[in-house]
């Protein structure tokens, strides 16, 4: 099974997000860091993300997050994130961490904050007035 960060995987009935992933554990939103291996015998993936294009220079719509996923963020989630909510905001860095430390895609917001690319919604046509 190809677990991802972004996916929503249930086990034993209980839906929760992929908020971290490494060779030999995965972080979910409810139950935390558990082994990977234990995810991929009892578990499955119910919703899978699919990464978008993203480059620099695109504008995107940061949607909120559950406070259990904010709680398992691999970039920590602080105050300043919150006046990023509901909001438009040019990428200004895109990187893939999937293999460095099962971050998955990161995506850098007008300059200082990483988000992870599940919750943001590329917005294709944007005029600034």
């Amino acid at each position: 099974m190809d677990i991802k960060v972004g996916d929503i995987v249930a086990i034993k009935g209980r839906e929760q997000r992929v908020t971290r992933r490494s060779v030999k554990y995965v972080t979910l939103a409810q139950s935390g860091t558990v082994l990977l291996e234990y995810v991929e015998q009892c578990g499955t993936v119910v919703k899978p993300i699919t990464n978008q294009q993203l480059d620099i220079g695109d504008f995107v719509y940061v949607r909120d997050i559950p406070e259990n996923e904010k709680n398992h963020y691999i970039l920590e989630w602080w105050f300043a994130k919150d006046e990023y909510i509901d909001k438009i905001w040019p990428v200004t860095n895109v990187r893939d961490l999937s293999d460095v430390v099962g971050g998955g895609q990161i995506v850098t917001l007008g300059g200082s904050q990483g988000f992870h690319s599940y919750h943001l919604e590329k917005i294709d046509d944007f005029d600034i007035v």
